[in-house]
């Protein structure tokens, strides 16, 4: 599952894949939103930033499982944006 977030858009969107779909499509989507675009004639810079949290056999609970993509949203925006982060239990409190 993905948790899809940029400066002034929280998106959310369940997305059941294994990790090399997962992160293909996380890096893809963090280069293309991070790129500049012209908007009206001005530039401007977008950022983004994506936590990514798989199911495993103990926890399939799909609540549980957005809450982990979101604690690893925050380690990805924490580490300065653009950039993807897997949540593991060592990134503490999963918001359970």
């Amino acid at each position: 599952m993905a948790v899809l977030t940029g400066d002034a858009l929280s998106h959310r969107h369940a997305l059941f894949l294994g990790v090399v779909a997962a992160t293909a499509l996380a890096k893809r989507l963090v280069d293309l939103l991070s790129r500049p675009y012209l908007l009206e004639g001005q530039l401007i810079n977008v950022g983004a930033a994506v936590g990514i949290a798989l199911p495993n056999e103990q926890d399939t609970d799909p609540e549980r499982v957005i809450k982990n993509a979101d604690v690893a949203l925050h380690r990805a925006k924490q580490e300065g944006g653009h950039r993807t982060a897997f949540f593991d239990a060592r990134m503490g409190e999963s918001a359970q």
